[in-house]
């Protein structure tokens, strides 16, 4: 069958998990200053005690002076400190968030983290990746595969003061501000939906925008397998934003962009794709330059040239009077449940189930509120 709906998994683990946790550690800054603003805001040092601010409605600057944080006029503030609000919402450089602010010393930067209930991240999460003014079944599958996601990027970490970055490095989270009704009801309704493998393991459920018609295996992408492991078509996402694209760039800012990236430069004068994908994404590109040869693949292509550019991996290129013309398919790397196609899908009168049974085939579907067997049973 070509759709299956993602099943719930009966065997269970019987210890609990390391991510039954529900609090995520968020970066939500990285620089050399920052703000602050908020009614009835409390700020602790390093050693819990209270920081005094200057008002209780202005915005207070925060920075490093002497290996020590400067907050407004205070100086000498040891750092970690954290920011709380009895009035539940406060700002850290224009933006709204709740709960609770770590700021860090890192090195002469700020380092920002919120920490944040999983279900409330989510809420304010919705609005950033897709709109929650979708069909409710598209914002209920985003909902279960950015959980999924969040609870495995929390489980391995790069850095022991947060879990993830706020950008697309893993997912685009901007704070409270776009919390609305229906990102809520998604997320509620979906309340510690997670998707697993058949050993009750967390999937590193990526995602992106637009597969342009089929999805990529990780592999070819990243280097390394994950429990995705079957590309699949994808009609649904035809005529989406991505879906089709094009972009020229001229030789010598080609050559500068390699360089720059620290490959051999110069005036590029030929781009060959050798090797594409059962999907039809570039996995080995030849680019030939003045300065020299170099070979990498599809993905790296798209760094070096800008994701924003060179949208997807999936694409042609031709070379006419010293400017190179990418025509593509696809939006983001391809990987996982298509964002477009996942509106179409729940357009066209598909439930979350299932548009989790198309991209994710294989994988199932489990409550992290489950105790045992028993209450997997649907």
């Amino acid at each position: 069958m070509f759709l299956r709906a993602v099943i719930i998994a009966a065997a269970l683990l019987l210890a609990a998990p390391a991510w039954a946790a529900t609090t995520l550690r968020v970066a939500v800054a990285k620089s050399a200053t920052l703000t602050i603003k908020g009614m009835d805001l409390v700020v602790l040092d390093a050693a819990g005690r209270p920081v005094p601010l200057p008002d209780a409605y202005a915005e207070v600057p925060i920075s490093v002076k002497k290996g020590r944080l400067s907050i407004g006029a205070r100086e000498g503030v040891a750092d970690p400190i954290t920011l709380e609000s009895r009035s539940v919402y406060f700002r850290v450089n224009g933006r709204q968030y709740r709960d609770r602010i770590t700021v860090y010393r890192d090195g002469d930067k700020l380092l920002a983290v919120n920490s944040i209930d999983m279900e409330d991240y989510l809420v304010g999460l919705i609005n950033h990746e897709v709109s929650s003014a979708w069909s409710i079944e598209a914002v209920k599958a985003q909902a279960v595969v950015a959980r999924t996601y969040a609870l495995f990027q929390a489980d391995n970490s790069r850095d022991s003061r947060y879990d993830l970055e706020s950008t697309i490095d893993d997912q685009v989270y901007g704070g409270s501000q776009t919390e609305d009704y229906a990102s809520a009801k998604a997320v509620r309704e979906t309340a510690g939906e997670i998707l697993v493998d058949g050993d009750g393991q967390v999937v590193q459920a990526f995602y992106s925008s637009n597969c342009g018609g089929i999805t990529e295996l990780p592999q070819n992408v990243w280097g390394v397998s994950t429990q995705i492991q079957k590309s699949v078509k994808d009609p649904w996402c035809a005529g989406a934003p991505g879906s089709s694209w094009t972009w020229s760039t001229d030789a010598l800012s080609f050559g500068a962009k390699l360089k720059a990236a620290g490959y051999s430069g110069g005036t590029v004068t030929a781009v060959t794709v050798k090797r594409k994908t059962a999907a039809e994404r570039a996995l080995s590109v030849a680019v030939t330059a003045s300065g020299g040869a170099s070979t990498m693949s599809g993905n790296e292509l798209r760094r070096v040239l800008g994701y924003e550019k060179l949208k997807s991996a999936r694409f042609k290129v031709s070379v006419e009077d010293g400017t190179f013309t990418f025509t593509g398919k696809g939006a983001g790397h391809g990987v996982g449940m298509c964002q477009w196609g996942a509106k179409g899908m729940a357009d066209g009168g598909y439930s979350y189930r299932q548009i989790l049974g198309h991209y994710y085939t294989g994988l199932f579907l489990r409550n992290t509120s489950s105790l045992g067997p028993e209450s997997a049973q649907r």
